[in-house]
């Protein structure tokens, strides 16, 4: 028993208009996200990318639902499988993208970083250089704060009392909240009430950290200045972007597998068969 050819070819592109989904999907997570909605770099690309390759899957669908065979026909699949080849190509890029910079280790010395003011003990060269030329550019780091600060919600939905003990530092709290919106843990502050704020732990010997006076409880300061928020911050980019890559690679994988197939199953004329052997 054989598929019809045209059954097939409409089921392959059934599918690569469900493909479009995720990368759609994708996008729009990332710009609900905190970080990622404030370096933006693969939110709109995505997003661009997902509509697109839908809009071509479904025109192309449609196309062969209601036209024939013929030159016109042939034309358009060519111009439409051409657009969909540009599409991929782009997403792989980007994809591609994601995974260096959150997988490429900092190749840059210590006396590099110490230079640039940078934190040696919370960056531990955990990032690639381009994701950390991204806080060490004072007017860009700038633009992240004004970001995190204005157009986010990522430290008012933060609660201190939740946080306000032993675990308050665990794995359960996000980085970007634990190192944005709360003091470092170094700085021993603890947290009164929502009137008095934070208020530093009364130890004889306390000795003053660059850290802990960059501290505030205004909300619109709180840690945002501190090297322990550029950290957070990134390490919430690199989780992120990462996650987005793996779906991405996923949805390319699945493109090749569907451009692969390409037609399957002969056309009843090229076949002497009965009818009763296609379905």
């Amino acid at each position: 028993m054989f598929i019809r050819r045209s059954n097939c070819t409409v089921l392959r592109l059934f599918l690569m208009v469900m493909v479009a989904v995720p990368v759609i999907w994708t996008g729009a997570w990332l710009n609900h996200q905190s970080s990622t909605r404030c370096e933006s770099h693969l939110n709109k690309p995505f997003l661009v990318i997902g509509i697109f390759l839908l809009l071509l899957s479904l025109a192309r669908l449609m196309f062969n639902l209601s036209c024939g065979r013929g030159d016109l026909r042939q034309s358009t699949d060519n111009c439409i499988n051409f657009g969909v080849l540009v599409l991929f190509l782009v997403l792989l890029g980007y994809t591609v993208f994601a995974l260096v910079v959150t997988t490429t280790p900092t190749r840059g010395s210590q006396s590099e970083v110490s230079n640039k003011g940078i934190d040696q003990n919370s960056y531990k060269y955990n990032y690639s250089k381009w994701l950390r030329n991204r806080v060490l550019d004072n007017n860009h780091w700038r633009h992240i704060q004004n970001c995190l600060v204005f157009n986010t919600n990522v430290c008012s939905s933060f609660s201190p009392v939740l946080h306000n003990d032993q675990h308050s530092h665990s794995s359960h709290v996000p980085s970007i909240q634990r190192g944005c919106c709360m003091p470092s843990k170094d700085c021993n502050f603890t947290y009164t009430n929502r009137s008095a704020g934070w208020t530093k732990a009364k130890k004889n010997g306390t000795i003053s950290k660059p850290e802990c006076d960059k501290w505030s409880d205004d909300p619109y300061v709180l840690c945002f200045n501190c090297e322990s928020c550029k950290d957070g911050f990134l390490n919430d980019i690199k989780t992120t972007w990462k996650k987005a890559a793996i779906v991405n690679i996923l949805v390319i994988f699945t493109l090749v597998i569907l451009w692969w197939c390409g037609d399957c199953g002969p056309d009843p004329e090229d076949h002497n068969d009965n009818d009763d052997n296609y379905y």
